[in-house]
């Protein structure tokens, strides 16, 4: 009994975002101009409360292409990472991995950022990487360095709580 009801809420639920996600029409305002109307044959409005399960539920499988780094994911924000004692197999391994998430996001109807993708090497290396790296990069608003002393994102915080209270 309980199962059947399981089945019915969940018919009821998908049905819902069916109807709800499905012939959608959209278009975008700059300053006072709008664009024409154009059919939005895929994606979710922007803002919606579903929007970022069914965002989670379209790119989990990503994880499965990428299992000899760790990859992790926030929202459309993600991050591989390894680690190993040569620097010339990690060098591999890691611009095969971002190969294969680049591939995995043309094959889903993604654009990367290419001219986004950053890499930062914590401690020192004389190894020249075959991507660019950074000695600092932010990840979700925090600054972090190759040294993990976080000096720049602390000088940050006290120059804008300094800058509020003036």
């Amino acid at each position: 009994m309980l199962l059947n009801l399981y089945c019915i809420v969940l018919y009821c639920i998908v049905l819902y975002c069916i109807v709800l996600y499905s012939s959608k029409n959209q278009r975008v305002k700059i300053g006072d101009t709008f664009s024409e109307w154009l059919h939005a044959r895929r994606g979710v409005p922007q803002g919606s409360v579903l929007g970022p399960m069914f965002f989670n539920i379209f790119i989990n499988d990503i994880f499965l292409f990428c299992g000899d780094v760790k990859l992790n994911a926030y929202a459309d924000d993600h991050q591989i990472y390894s680690s190993d004692s040569d620097p010339v197999a990690r060098d591999g391994r890691m611009r095969n991995a971002v190969e294969t998430a680049n591939r995995w996001y043309r094959q889903n109807g993604m654009l990367a950022n290419e001219s986004k993708h950053l890499a930062l090497i914590l401690g020192k290396s004389e190894h020249t990487f075959s991507f660019p790296t950074k000695d600092s990069i932010d990840i979700l608003g925090m600054n972090i360095d190759n040294n993990l002393n976080f000096h720049n994102y602390i000088s940050l915080i006290c120059k804008k709580s300094t800058t509020s209270l003036m």
